[in-house]
């Protein structure tokens, strides 16, 4: 008997029981029963097929691919075409039908020559899908008809009745190097100048034409995958790393979030443009992780930024993730030393830590294209109660021992209406008297004396000091 015999049969045993329950049981949800029934008019069958494969394997998410066609993943256009999303199982309907359905879908990758594995570097199991991360891809100035196509069998089953289709994956040329840098390297003293080993002072800033007086960024001379991106002309370069940790935090709209090894951690920005981590971060999150970005300085403080990828820890890979340390309270030691060289405490997480109110507030605006972040009049007496740290960014003082210090608030950690607590405990502490005794703790960053350097640059100036971050809510205790 063939399949559409056999789904016949399913439908007509089934429409006895399904309309016994409906006299009873009301509105009709065909979730567990056959996939059709015999009253549908024709086509319902194909509809159902159609709408059940429908997106199952997406191009960075995304793009949803063709089946019986070739369908092209060019990174070097678009770094989200590194990782394909392939649905496992899902409910789905028939526009303008009552009816619901589960479809799950399993998929066998093969190639005409060549092993499909020697070009999957990863897959992320998620509840209901499967994200799969390519490498290999072919050099610039390959042939188009020798890049690697990868043969993708989908099988969907509804309801013990199946059907299949077939796609293809072209990998397009891309080459990107990156220089390897555990979080230890990445904060490890320079042998002989004031900065860290990968920096320099040759380094030139944003908007700047030559290098600037302790300034310093990353070295182009570090590592041949910076010296493949220097662009001569613009006097710049990508400074692309890998690294590898657990990522332990990001903020509820993705802006930034922190990856952390050991008593070492760096802050990754724009994560929320990486599309993988919205299909992968769920099953990610708190893991062995490689993370593959950019090295960078944001208004001074370090950061991996821009980032390609985050696929798990491969066991050949050769390295081992050194669990968090819990965090611990900071000191006035700490704080006051601001030679980051000798004391590299960027992006420290660090526990509440007994400190005296000191007021101040400001609201300060950031500017984007390297502008001069500007920052308005104190906020003093009843104007305080109008704070909102959920859309603006503030500074304040705070001060340990003898050594006072900012505290800076980020919106982008802060917004998040369904956990007001952080704010509000914010709130509740720029409305206390100057001198009362509150709790802070957070996350250590660096900033560039303002003086010296109005925006964001991507250096790291010598002039400067440390501030801190709260991004939990149990981090101000007021």
């Amino acid at each position: 008997m063939n399949k559409k015999g056999l789904l016949t049969l399913l439908c007509a045993a089934a429409l006895v029981s399904v309309a016994g329950c409906n006299k009873s049981s009301g509105k009709k949800k065909k979730t567990d029963e056959s996939p059709t029934s015999s009253s549908q008019p024709d086509g319902d069958e194909a509809k159902m097929w159609k709408n059940g494969f429908a997106g199952c394997v997406a191009i960075g998410g995304s793009k949803s691919a063709t089946a019986d066609t070739e369908d092209a993943l060019d990174p070097a256009s678009d770094t989200s075409m590194m990782f394909v999303v392939f649905e496992d199982q899902k409910e789905f309907g028939i526009a303008g039908k009552p009816d619901r359905y589960n479809i799950t879908i399993n998929y066998d990758f093969s190639m005409d020559n060549g092993d499909a594995n020697n070009y999957i570097e990863a897959k992320v199991k998620t509840a209901d899908k499967t994200v799969v991360f390519f490498k290999n891809w072919p050099a610039a100035g390959t042939d188009a008809a020798n890049y690697p196509r990868i043969k993708v069998k989908a099988t969907g089953t509804i309801n013990g009745v199946s059907q299949e289709r077939n796609y293809k994956l072209v990998l397009s040329p891309f080459t990107r190097q990156y220089a390897t840098l555990e979080l230890s390297d990445v904060y490890a003293k320079h042998a002989s100048k004031p900065c860290l080993k990968w920096m320099d002072e040759n380094f030139v800033p944003f908007k700047q034409d030559a290098p600037v007086a302790n300034a310093y960024g990353p070295s182009v001379d570090y590592d041949p995958a910076w010296q493949a991106t220097w662009d001569a002309e613009k006097k710049s370069f990508i400074a692309n790393v890998e690294s590898y940790g657990r990522v332990t935090y990001v903020s509820p709209d993705g802006n930034n979030g922190i990856l952390q090894a050991g008593d070492h951690c760096i802050q990754l920005y724009q994560l929320v443009n990486y599309k993988g981590w919205a299909a992968t971060g769920s099953t990610l999150m708190n893991q062995d992780v490689i993370v593959r970005g950019t090295l960078s300085g944001g208004y001074g403080n370090i950061q991996f930024s821009y980032i390609d990828e985050i696929i798990p820890l491969p066991s050949g890979y050769g390295k081992t993730v050194v669990p968090p340390t819990a965090a611990a309270q900071f000191t006035e030691a700490m704080i006051s030393n601001t030679s980051w060289a000798d004391n590299p405490i960027f992006n420290k997480v660090v526990a509440p830590t007994s400190v005296t109110y000191q007021g101040n507030v400001h609201v300060i605006h950031n500017k984007s294209g390297g502008d001069a972040t500007v920052v308005d009049d104190e906020i003093t007496g009843s104007a305080l109660q109008s704070v909102d740290f959920n859309s603006k960014r503030y500074e304040f003082d705070v001060k340990i021992g003898s050594t006072k210090f900012k505290v800076q608030t980020d919106y982008h950690i802060i917004k998040d209406e369904a956990h007001p607590e952080l704010a509000n405990n914010l709130k509740t502490l720029v409305n206390k008297p100057v001198g009362s005794s509150v709790q802070l703790g957070g996350t250590i960053r660096w900033l560039n004396d303002r003086s010296k350097v109005g925006g964001n640059d991507y250096s790291t100036r010598i002039e400067g000091e440390w501030e801190l971050v709260p991004f939990l809510a149990e981090h101000v205790v007021a």
